[in-house]
């Protein structure tokens, strides 16, 4: 985990006091594609600002950093559609795919798994 941490272009943390209670991050060529990974708020904590207020904060980076026009994509679950939503993205004509690679001395297959909500020994619900 730390290395994809790493990897990523920009990230965010949300505190309450010295309390994580939100993060994401952005992920991609960080010129003309951007992809919000990892968008999570304490179930808690959610339906209070906190998911909209990283998102816009993500979305500042690609704004400083982007070019005039930029491809920013995200896959998640229903239940966090419509913060994406009034932030202005929309489902649009592509069909989101999802998988795991794995690693083979003889070849590499996709093993793919539905798009779920996941909720974490943390206690942070993915979206």
């Amino acid at each position: 985990m730390p290395a994809s941490l790493a990897g990523s272009l920009a990230g965010v943390v949300a505190m309450d006091g010295d309390q994580v209670i939100g993060m994401g991050r952005l992920v991609g060529d960080g010129v003309k594609y951007f992809y919000v990974q990892d968008l999570a708020v304490l179930p808690s904590c959610q339906g209070q600002g906190v998911g909209r207020a990283l998102l816009n904060r993500l979305m500042g980076h690609v704004a400083r950093t982007a070019p005039a026009s930029a491809f920013v994509g995200l896959f998640a679950a229903e239940a966090a559609l419509p913060l994406y939503q009034r932030a202005g993205f929309t489902m649009g004509d592509m069909t989101g795919c999802s998988g795991w690679w794995t690693r083979s001395t003889t070849e590499r297959k996709p093993r793919c798994f539905s798009l779920q909500i996941k909720r974490l020994s943390s206690g942070f619900l993915l979206c």
